[in-house]
């Protein structure tokens, strides 16, 4: 296996990564709305903003796309980019868990809150770790916008959430 010591993601590749989180936090709180009557129109509200976020997203990438920016990060594993994808599917909105599951015995307001805080945070350590691998600064804004969106989450989630 040869190393390649700069590997490189497009802008593009980033963006693609946040609007995928994106899609399916949208789809795991419009089905977890399923198993949970009582706080359905919270998890519905939830995968609204899940889809505006995308929405966001996709103007802040036609943004950067257009500057052909590349982000370029000095790993020694070539399978960083399959490694960010597998990330992007399966740990914050894993594609294989089953939201109706997680929420059928889960009707107690502080764990609905306290699952919807912990997505919304592990989407920020995800982009965090992007950032980390980052080598300009330049770069390393446009990753901070990413995450500085993404604590919007957790606000309204504070804010919005039945009391």
């Amino acid at each position: 296996m040869t190393v390649n010591k700069n590997i490189r993601f497009s802008t593009e590749e980033i963006f693609e990564l946040a609007k995928r989180i994106e899609v399916n936090g949208e789809k795991f709180y419009r089905l977890a709305a399923k198993s949970c009557p009582d706080y359905k129109d919270f998890l519905l509200k939830m995968a609204d903003q899940e889809k505006i976020h995308k929405s966001i997203f996709e103007k802040m990438s036609k943004q950067f796309v257009d500057d052909q920016r590349r982000f370029v990060h000095s790993d020694d594993n070539e399978n960083v980019a399959s490694y960010l994808n597998a990330l992007a599917d399966y740990t914050v909105f894993n594609a294989l868990e089953d939201p109706e599951e997680i929420f059928i015995n889960v009707q107690k307001p502080k764990e609905i809150f306290r699952q919807a805080l912990s997505r919304e945070s592990e989407t920020i350590l995800f982009f965090i770790g992007i950032k980390d691998m980052m080598i300009s600064n330049e770069d390393k804004e446009v990753i901070d916008l990413l995450i500085k969106e993404e604590m919007t989450h957790i606000v309204w989630i504070k804010e919005n959430f039945p009391k």
